[in-house]
């Protein structure tokens, strides 16, 4: 068996057997669309159409996000705590053959995800639409989680311990999701949509937005797209290149 093949099956086997995991990815998350949808009941806002469809898009974009920085972190530093990171460090393994099993494992949670979060938004009727380029939602769900497991491992290189990259990550990415969703809301705040321009959370809401919902254009999707592509290959570069087991 290959290095690659059996650093991803040991990560996969971790992460089912981590209850912590299991009920964010597939319960919280879930419930949290549920709850939203909910809440808003239909409301419209000037300029936006229905909230929901934001709503849907959003717990979406949060749910990418947090699996890819969350997989890279805790990957970092749990490697580095438990001293395996020393152990693979003296194998005959390559960095990025490393990160791509940490990658690849949590592009297919965050499928799952998507697929389980479309499911329901459906459903309920939460602002997404059965349309024939919904199925496309699921690449920016992959090149989101491809960036920000990218960003999670630069954290997890520099973070203490594993509960430290934990909470810095979450403080990184809820913040980014709130902006990106208030923006795309709200047309009388200028400074937010201005920091928003600045944000990956806000591209992939674009790029999501448009396969699931029908509201914008695929030429509006597909710069959003670009955009987590570039950034997502760069900063695994950076990820690749950073990477340290001290």
């Amino acid at each position: 068996m290959s290095p690659y093949k059996a650093l991803t099956r040991s990560l996969a086997r971790t992460y089912l057997r981590d209850p912590v995991a299991l009920v964010f990815s597939l319960v919280l998350l879930p419930v949290l669309l549920v709850g939203l949808t909910f809440a808003t009941g239909g409301r419209t806002v000037a300029a936006s159409g229905p909230v929901l469809d934001v709503i849907g898009p959003g717990v979406m974009t949060f749910a990418a996000a947090c699996t890819g920085v969350l997989a890279g972190a805790r990957g970092v530093a749990d490697w580095r705590d438990s001293g395996l990171g020393a152990l693979l460090r003296c194998a005959p393994v390559r960095v990025p053959t490393l990160l791509s099993a940490v990658l690849s494992v949590a592009i297919v949670v965050a499928l799952v995800q998507a697929l389980v979060l479309a499911a329901i938004g459906l459903g309920m009727g939460a602002g997404m639409t059965a349309t024939a380029w919904i199925p496309l939602a699921l690449v920016p769900t992959v090149l989101g989680t491809f960036l920000f497991c990218s960003v999670g491992v630069l954290v997890g290189v520099v973070a203490p311990s594993a509960a430290v990259a934990t909470a810095v990550v979450l403080a990184i990415v809820a913040p980014m999701v709130i902006l990106s969703s208030a923006a795309a809301m709200t047309g009388s705040l200028p400074g937010v949509q201005a920091l928003s321009s600045f944000l990956p959370t806000t591209y992939l809401l674009d790029g999501l937005r448009w396969p699931l919902t029908s509201v914008g254009d695929a030429a509006h999707a597909l710069f959003g797209w670009s955009i987590l592509a570039a950034g997502g290959a760069s900063l695994f570069g950076a990820a690749t290149w950073c990477m340290r087991w001290e």
